[in-house]
């Protein structure tokens, strides 16, 4: 049988722990590495919240004034049209005053005209 040299046996341990040392440092860093992008894209997204909130907001804001712009104006075209109506049914009302005094002028004057040929 070969004999196991035990400072061998030790130097190889050593060297192994030596190893898994380093390695673990590098996962360390690299940990710390990935921790910090982490924190990195969690600030980026809290930012990028903010900012569409804002946007949006903003974006609401626009919305509100322009349908507050459109009710006006329909409110307009609706009190413009009660006008027109208004004017319409008052020039229909004069239309017919006119109409009965046209037709209380002509008896007028046929009953002038017969008065005058009878005298």
């Amino acid at each position: 049988m070969a004999e196991i040299n035990l400072e061998t046996v030790l130097q190889a341990i050593s060297e192994l722990r030596t190893d898994l040392v380093g390695r673990i440092g590098k996962l360390e860093g690299g940990f710390d590495k990935l921790e910090g992008r982490i924190d990195r894209l969690e600030q980026g997204q809290t930012r990028l919240r903010v900012e569409l909130s804002e946007r949006i907001d903003r974006l609401q804001n626009g919305l509100d004034d322009l349908r507050q712009g459109y009710i006006i104006d329909w409110a307009n075209v609706e009190r413009t049209a009660l006008i027109a109506r208004g004017a319409s049914d008052e020039t229909r009302a004069l239309s017919i005053q006119v109409t009965e005094l046209t037709k209380l002028v002509r008896r007028l004057e046929a009953q002038i005209r017969d008065l005058r040929g009878a005298g």
